[in-house]
């Protein structure tokens, strides 16, 4: 007997490649992990062109009314910085309504005022699991929520299959994919990127071509949906286009893949590596068995080199000029290339296994029964807590 299940899917609130990547690997994972189920997403993501969703503090009608219809409220990733912010607001209509409600690959932690941090805690609290995307954020949250059901888990995005292409030798080329850092990074500033102009340049004198990945193109600050953007740089574009301006190097190619999962899974491959800020970039490198340099921005980048094993190709603002050569030559070898990308395939092989079992949270969850003393016992919290949203929304 197939069973149909709603799931309200509020993952990547904004739109740029590797959120993408994320609803891809949400989707193929729980697919291939219920086959009995017929899974029906309402989804909350502008890059699943559906706007009808939009996460803000207090929801529309219409997304409360999809939200309380569903079997689970499975909830997006990212940092934890506020009730306003990305997903809390779905996290707390769910609960409101007694939707049974996973979060899957959280990182950061608790911040805040006070306000902030007790709405925070409260719908972490009501959720049937809080699945973080590393052990430093495991961390992180069991110091600030001890009473959730917290899981140490994997980034959601290891659970996507990149399609079969051949193995074309790379070409002459590398990567590079950069991002406007936020306010509460790390950080990256002008001096900094024309640092790391200079490095691009000497490794193209090696022989090898720039490629410039762009995740995230658009100049449109409310399109990107964050208000801790760097007003310098509101796009990956900006970005690329300053760094561009100190390079000396001519014939670098500007390529911009947001959207377009395959084919950038088929343009990395023919690339000899990647410098690359952007998380996703890098599993997606990862995942391509690319070697890469991590540009380190933000505790997540620390994170997912720790995890994968390789915290020693991880380059700080500070350090472009000092370890980035040496580590950048490295990877102009080829034995060294060929060690790192079987390095990387490996440790893919690991993480991929272990998204696939961090989804048993989820599945538990979809057979949580909605009754109506479950219901009652969150509701009255849950609903004053979403007057005090909707009021702060309005100062």
């Amino acid at each position: 007997m197939i069973v149909r299940r709603t799931v309200f899917h509020a993952h990547a609130a904004i739109e740029n490649l590797g959120d993408r990547l994320v609803v891809e690997a949400v989707r193929e994972t729980l697919r291939a992990a219920l086959p009995d189920h017929t899974l029906v997403f309402e989804d909350a993501s502008p890059a699943a062109e559906s706007l009808r969703h939009r996460v803000r503090a207090p929801l529309a009608r219409e997304a409360r009314r999809a939200i309380e219809s569903a079997d689970l409220a499975l909830l997006g990733g990212g940092e934890l910085i506020g009730p306003f912010r990305e997903y809390l607001g779905v996290g707390l209509v769910a609960a409101a309504a007694g939707v049974p409600a996973v979060w899957l690959g959280v990182g950061g932690a608790v911040a805040g005022g006070r306000t902030d941090r007790v709405y925070t805690r409260f719908v972490l609290r009501c959720a049937e699991a809080v699945v973080t995307r590393g052990p430093h954020s495991f961390e992180r949250l069991r110091a600030e929520v001890p009473d959730a059901r917290l899981h140490e888990g994997v980034d959601v995005a290891f659970g996507w299959t990149p399609p079969d292409d051949a193995d074309d030798p790379p070409a002459d080329a590398f990567g590079i994919c950069l991002r406007g850092p936020e306010r509460r990074d790390r950080l990256w500033d002008g001096a900094a990127f024309v640092r790391l102009a200079r490095q691009i340049d000497a490794i193209a004198a090696r022989g090898l071509r720039p490629v410039f990945l762009t995740f995230l193109s658009a100049r449109d600050a409310t399109r990107i949906g964050s208000p801790n953007l760097d007003e310098s740089f509101h796009s990956d574009a900006e970005v690329h286009a300053f760094v561009r301006k100190h390079m000396r190097s001519e014939g670098a190619e500007e390529l911009v893949v947001e959207g377009d999962l395959t084919g950038t899974v088929r343009r990395l491959r023919t690339l000899r590596f990647l410098i690359g800020m952007r998380l996703h970039s890098l599993v997606l490198a990862t995942q391509c068995g690319v070697p890469f340099l991590a540009l380190d921005y933000a505790p997540k980048i620390a994170e997912l080199t720790d995890v994968l094993g390789c915290g020693e190709w991880r380059v700080r603002p500070e350090e472009v000029d000092t370890r980035m050569p040496a580590l950048a030559a490295r990877l102009c070898l080829p034995a060294e290339l060929a060690a790192r990308a079987a390095a990387l395939r490996s440790a893919c092989e690991t993480l991929r296994a272990r998204a696939l079992a961090q989804l048993a949270s989820v599945i538990a969850a979809l057979d949580v029964q909605r009754t109506p003393a479950r219901r009652r016992t969150r509701r009255t919290g849950a609903v004053l807590l979403q007057h005090v949203a909707a009021l702060h929304a309005r100062l």
